[in-house]
């Protein structure tokens, strides 16, 4: 059955504005739209959006990725960067929101309305739907990963070591649950030498 969801919820984060770190408290309120019956799939995808929202945001700071030195030495620093395409308004972190939790969702659940609203921004509302424009979050960028990516700045590189892309969610045994009647698909990976080697 297809049915209708609201959700709230509320965060601390900062941002980085004209040069000064300022601490801000954020209020969303979404509207989602379950397009589907299959509700361990929904329970997972509403988890998903408070894991992001909750966790990967705690104490965040937002800001625009054109600083990308600040944003370098606040993350060496272990601060909780998340980079944007533009300077961190309470718009831009709700279409930023906008995009990313129905990322995430994978199409379980779909936001079809976002709200939000901060401290800094005198309480004022700003609203995205799937019929505005995304402006900035148009373009490709780690909002339309399904991942629990939220930055884009470079990781550490060891040497010899093989980076595998994995979407966070497995640290949150938030992956998806197994459609009954449907195979799964196993992977065996061939690890053997190269058997080109002259052998003495």
């Amino acid at each position: 059955m297809n049915h209708n969801l609201q959700y709230s919820v509320d965060f601390t984060g900062a941002i980085w504005y004209n040069g000064c770190l300022q601490i801000n408290v954020y209020s969303v309120q979404m509207q989602m739209y379950v397009p589907n019956d299959r509700s361990a799939a929904t329970s997972v995808a509403l988890e998903r959006i408070k894991a992001f929202v909750l966790s990967e945001l705690s104490d965040v700071l937002f800001i625009d990725s054109q600083y990308q030195n600040e944003a370098e030495m606040f993350d060496a620093l272990g601060v909780n960067v998340c980079t944007l395409p533009y300077e961190p308004h309470d718009q831009i972190i709700g279409i930023m929101l906008f995009c990313k939790l129905n990322a995430i969702t994978e199409g379980q659940l779909i936001i079809t309305q976002l709200d939000i609203s901060s401290s800094l921004g005198d309480d004022v509302w700003y609203q995205q739907t799937t019929d505005d424009e995304l402006g900035p979050f148009g373009q490709p960028g780690w909002w339309h990963s399904r991942g629990c990516q939220k930055h884009n700045l470079a990781a550490a590189i060891e040497d010899n070591v093989v980076k595998v892309a994995a979407t966070g969610w497995n640290e949150y045994d938030l992956e998806w649950p197994e459609i009954p009647g449907q195979a799964s698909t196993v992977v065996k990976p061939d690890f053997r030498k190269h058997e080109t080697n002259n052998t003495r």
